[in-house]
């Protein structure tokens, strides 16, 4: 069955020590491992050859500036439906759509006989111009590995087709693919797709454990962080995960027995409170006439009541005590209103009038208020109107009571 296996990663001068680019050429292109090349606007190689290459990717990391991106890497799982050749025009076709025909690029086929379960391409891009020297795929823009992805997607669904294989591949996650399933319909694919992804064994591990060895898993320093792999994998290696993995997908795809279906609690109510309103006698419709007398008899009953409660009245004493009542309260309150005005002309009088004693300031305030308290002095006995000056530097303040 084909798998979907592309990984996007890069090698840059300050993330990596100087000439791995150059390391990373000789790896894929040695003889043990590599069977095939597919490569444009680079030095010539085969496999075991990687002199050229290596020494020119040095050269290059050598000219870029400081933090630049030297390469990107691409690993690709060839489709075993697919023969070597077939393989390798995928390989071709992925390649010259991914650089546009403009991007050195170098891919190296591992197909033998120790990857013939897994037959797969390292392929490597250097992201400029081969004339100019300028950017031209974007590697390090966001959202350029899910482009690159789905490529490989396109390419090696396109060449399977070709080959008239029934065979797909999907870069998309196995829950994502669930959901899309679930949305068209396909149940039964949604749940043949409910499962958890195994993890990829490199060769190293495979071979440790033909061995019979163990391997041990380490703390990997990544940029700036550490992944702790030993707590990842709680000693387990990758071999017994996906033996895991592979037991619990089995026994989620096994048949379930039925549930027994839970009552519906709330339908049952509604159903209950139905049958109830149906078993109830109808009510009897009233005729207009009967209508017109039940109005009648409301409006009888309401004068009924009136007349044997009438609301209180009042005589003509209570009347007259209460009108007094509101006179001398409105005439106190004018009274106040005066007294305040009068104080206030007060003030002004002695503000206005820094020369004048404190008793001819106080005449002259009093003879300002007269005609604002309608008070005759010559006819008053006892004082009315009682004005008090205090000094207190500039400040004079008159009150009255």
């Amino acid at each position: 069955m084909a798998i979907y296996r592309c990984n996007h990663t890069n090698i840059g001068r300050t993330t990596h020590d100087a000439g791995t680019a150059g390391a990373h050429a000789r790896y894929v292109l040695r003889r043990s491992a590599c069977t095939d090349i597919v490569a444009k606007h680079t030095p010539a190689a085969a496999p075991g050859q990687h002199g050229a290459v290596r020494a020119w990717l040095d050269a290059e990391e050598a000219a870029d500036r400081i933090n630049a991106r030297v390469i990107d890497k691409i690993n690709l799982a060839l489709p075993i439906e697919l023969n070597a050749e077939q393989n390798r025009a995928a390989v071709s076709d992925f390649c010259e759509r991914l650089t546009q025909g403009q991007v050195p690029y170098l891919a190296a086929i591992h197909a033998g006989p120790k990857d013939a379960h897994n037959p797969h391409a390292h392929v490597i891009v250097r992201d400029r111009h081969y004339e100019t020297g300028k950017r031209v795929i974007g590697t390090s823009s966001k959202g350029s590995t899910d482009k690159i992805r789905s490529l490989w997607e396109t390419v090696a669904n396109e060449h399977l087709e070709r080959a008239g294989r029934p065979e797909r591949i999907d870069h998309r996650s196995l829950e994502d693919q669930a959901e899309a399933a679930r949305q068209a319909g396909d149940h039964e694919k949604a749940v043949a797709l409910d499962r958890k992804p195994t993890i990829h064994i490199g060769p190293a591990p495979l071979r440790m454990e033909a061995r019979g060895e163990k391997p041990v898993s380490k703390a990997k320093p990544e940029g700036a962080r550490v992944i702790d792999y030993p707590k990842i994998d709680k000693g387990r290696s990758r071999s017994a995960y996906n033996a895991e993995i592979i037991d619990l997908n089995q026994r989620r795809a096994m048949p379930q027995p039925p549930r027994p279906k839970q009552p519906n609690i709330a339908q049952r109510l509604v159903d209950t409170q139905s049958a109830e309103r149906k078993e109830r006698p109808a009510k009897p419709s009233l005729s207009d006439a009967a209508r017109e007398a039940a109005v009648l008899r409301y409006w009888k009953l309401v004068d009924e009541i009136e007349e044997a409660a009438p609301p209180p009245r009042m005589d003509e004493a209570a009347k007259m005590a209460t009108f007094e009542k509101r006179m001398a309260d409105e005439k106190k309150r004018a009274m106040d209103e005066a007294f305040q005005k009068a104080r206030i002309t007060m003030i002004a009088v002695l503000e206005h009038d820094e020369q004048h004693k404190p008793k001819s300031a106080l005449e002259a305030a009093w003879k300002a208020a007269k005609g604002l308290l309608g008070i005759d002095p010559a006819k008053t006995q006892r004082a009315a109107l009682v004005g008090v000056v205090s000094e207190n530097g500039k400040n004079r303040t008159l009150s009255v009571r």
